[in-house]
């Protein structure tokens, strides 16, 4: 999702949403605390992180507060298909003093396109 990235960050409930802004969702995959956003074609385009910084601090292993979260400058988003699964690769830029701190995190999902061959039936 290259240059396409939008977000959205409530403090209040600590979730983030990273969603593509040319793409419009069809369905949700709801993962408990993350939600995907799918168009027609299974395509993910957006994703919502509750308790993001939680999820965050877990993912980079530093304490990610709210208050980082809040100054996100820019979001880059990812996809990689796998056999079975999918790779979503997040990076956020968060400006802390006079520099901007990168925050990676990836998530591994079941992918909504593979079909299993052990669900074919004969």
């Amino acid at each position: 999702m290259p240059n396409n990235v939008g977000y959205d960050y409530d403090n209040k409930y600590d979730s983030l949403f990273v969603y593509n802004k040319n793409r419009k969702a069809y369905g949700t995959l709801d993962l408990d605390e993350i939600y995907l956003d799918y168009d027609k074609k299974l395509n993910i385009v957006g994703i919502e992180i509750m308790n993001a910084s939680n999820f965050l601090s877990a993912q980079t292993r530093k304490r990610v507060f709210k208050k980082d979260l809040a100054r996100i400058e820019k979001v880059k988003l990812s996809t990689e298909a796998r056999k079975g699964f999918l790779l979503i690769k997040l990076l956020l830029e968060v400006k802390k003093e006079k520099e901007l701190a990168q925050l990676p995190a990836t998530l591994t999902v079941q992918n909504p396109k593979y079909r299993s061959p052990a669900t074919k039936i004969c």
